[in-house]
This record gives C-alpha cells, structure tokens and sequence, in this order.
C-alpha cells in the first residue's frame, strides 16, 4: 500500500483586493486574520441586523 501526502506552502507576498461597497462606513471597518481566515466586518447603512 503506497501513501502520499500532500502540503501546499506558499512564499512571499500574497494581495487580495477586495472592493467596498460606496455605503460602507470604513469607520467602522474591522479585521481579524485567525487560522487562516480573514474576517472583515462593517456597518452598512440599511442592512439588517443580526
């Protein structure tokens, strides 16, 4: 019986740009970076509450 493994490791830079939307309210802007996901929060204007 063969095993493999598999690992993906990056190096360098990596750039994500993502677009806001106008009614964002980048006062409020908020991130958090944890294991690997990256959690951005923000009021906008009009959205329900959760």
């Amino acid at each position: 019986m063969k095993v493999r493994h598999h690992r993906e490791i990056s190096y360098g830079l990596h750039r994500r740009v993502m677009t806001l939307p106008d009614e964002a309210d980048r006062d409020t802007l908020t991130t958090r970076y944890d294991n690997g996901v990256l959690e951005v929060a923000m009021n906008l204007p009009g959205a329900p509450v959760p």
